[in-house]
């Protein structure tokens, strides 16, 4: 029974890990979006950059 309990707690841990480098991961895809999304307007606007 407590070898059982043990290997919930560290599937939990493993699991919860594996949430924040998710999480993580999503940040930065985000991120990555954000840039691609700026430079696209950049790309379309040059001609409003310049004046």
């Amino acid at each position: 029974m407590l070898k059982r309990r043990q290997m919930k707690v560290e599937n939990d841990v493993r699991f919860g890990g594996e949430l924040i480098e998710h999480a993580e991961f999503l940040f930065v895809i985000q991120r990555l979006f954000k840039v691609i999304k700026i430079t696209k307007q950049i790309g379309n606007s040059p001609q409003e950059l310049i004046d």
